[in-house]
């Protein structure tokens, strides 16, 4: 990664191991994206290699999908605010007579593909943005993806907004044979995905000129992307690549250990023939010893280095409850071995964990709520909000001091396992940024699409 500026690492959808990497990473389950960890400022820099997991959908599947929506997706993925009229009798017009949800969803896509890409969009006229859009029937992938998620919306179909990157030029051959490829911001997109009971989020196309390779089957729109180097291109740029150190030296991936002379000619069998240790034998020794005594001193001290780091960044209520909230995911896992699963949201954690009768039950539920609210909304949190999050924080924390030992929880912190799996750490970030894309915002973009 280079250039980024940011905490994300991009990866197909969904991730599902860590080969290796130069960086400690993080799974965060409200975005679906891994991050670095919290002690490191962007991910620029940061060598890594994936192995994901992407669904191929096909038609017939699709159209056989049930109608049935769980309540934590109905509840998220269906509200809308008041909409122009025009925007309802458009997605009632456009999907008439399609009699599944996936047919539904098709004409909508259909629809969209004829209207025109351009990122210099035409004057507003004092309209809401929607109607302005489907007026003009001019844009670029954030209306197509916004507006085709609120038309889904409005036939009562769960619908999200996703932000990416397409797959990138192929800039050159590895020696195993496999295409390298080169993904700039250029590759930038918005696209909307569809819940379908019993298969989960499945990815359209409304923006002309893009496609998706493992969706083709199901949108019938071929692969494309916005690119400068086109595959067929014999005199793009040729890069090389350099593997990612390994990991399986969490201290120091870079720190070389001399090997011990074992027998055989040379000094190391002679010492042992005179009954003593060689001098290498001895410095290995003791670069061990400093090594583990620096891993098992080490990580608590960089754990508690870390908590006040956090602490020290506290500048809003919304950063406040995000610590709490990072703090008591900590505690539980450190304590109890308690993890998020990746694909739960913080409200699902806490609902996961009442039946556990080790965790206060209405402090979980509440602190989960609160950063929620952190997450997606940080301008709703106030300083009382800050406070009452600290108090629900400590009586979490104070029912598993209470029950696990310390000596239990720096066992579990120095666990090598939770240093050679990062993925499996809690997902803690920093709240989005306000205003995103503003003129006010501190990270004004590029329109993406």
């Amino acid at each position: 990664i280079s250039a980024l500026r940011e905490i994300w690492l991009p990866a197909a959808f969904a991730p599902a191991e860590i080969v290796e990497t130069t960086a400690n990473l993080t799974w965060n389950a409200e975005s679906g994206s891994l991050t670095v960890a919290n002690d490191i400022p962007t991910s620029d820099g940061v060598d890594y290699s994936i192995v994901s997991s992407v669904p191929r959908f096909t038609t017939e599947e699709l159209r056989a999908a049930p109608r049935t929506v769980p309540s934590e997706i109905r509840g998220r993925y269906l509200p809308l605010p008041t909409v122009p009229d025009l925007v309802r009798t458009e997605a009632q017009r456009v999907t008439a007579g399609a009699t599944t949800q996936y047919d539904q969803m098709i004409a909508l896509q259909e629809y969209f593909r004829s209207f025109d890409y351009s990122v210099d969009l035409p004057p507003n006229e004092g309209l809401d943005p929607l109607e302005h859009f489907l007026n003009t029937r001019v844009g670029f992938c954030q209306q197509f993806a916004g507006t085709f998620a609120v038309m889904a919306r409005v036939l009562n179909i769960p619908a999200r907004v996703a932000i990416g990157f397409t797959w990138g030029d192929p800039i050159a051959e590895a020696e195993d044979g496999r295409t390298i490829y080169q993904v700039t911001g250029r590759q930038a997109h918005a696209w909307p995905e569809v819940w379908f009971d019993g298969l989960g989020w499945v990815a359209f196309e409304p923006t002309p000129g893009r496609g998706a390779p493992a969706a083709v089957e199901y949108t019938g729109v071929a692969a494309s992307q916005d690119s400068l180097i086109q595959p067929d291109n014999p005199d793009g740029p040729v890069t090389t690549t350099t593997a990612a150190p390994s990991v399986a030296n969490p201290i120091d991936p870079g720190l070389d250990i001399p090997e011990i002379d074992v027998g055989g000619q040379g000094s190391g069998q002679g010492a042992a023939d005179q009954g003593g240790l060689s001098l290498t034998a001895v410095l290995w020794v003791l670069g061990i010893a400093g090594v583990l005594a620096a891993y098992f001193g080490g990580l608590p001290a960089y754990h508690w280095f870390r908590r006040q780091q956090r602490r020290q960044r506290v500048d809003s209520p919304s950063r406040s409850v995000e610590t709490a909230w990072a703090e008591v995911t900590e505690t539980l896992e450190l304590g109890f071995g308690l993890t998020r699963r990746p694909s739960e949201t913080r409200r699902e954690y806490a609902y996961r964990l009442a039946s556990d009768m080790r965790v206060p039950r209405p402090a979980m539920g509440q602190l989960a709520d609160k950063a929620t609210i952190a997450r997606y909304y940080p301008a709703g949190l106030s300083e009382a909000d800050a406070l009452r999050a600290d108090e629900l924080a400590g009586e979490i924390e104070e029912s598993v001091n209470t029950r696990v030992p310390a000596w239990a929880r720096w066992k579990r912190l120095v666990d090598p396992r939770r240093v050679l799996k990062p993925s499996a750490r809690i997902a803690v970030t920093s709240p989005l940024p306000e205003r995103r894309g503003t003129p006010n915002g501190s990270h004004p973009r590029q329109p993406v699409g």
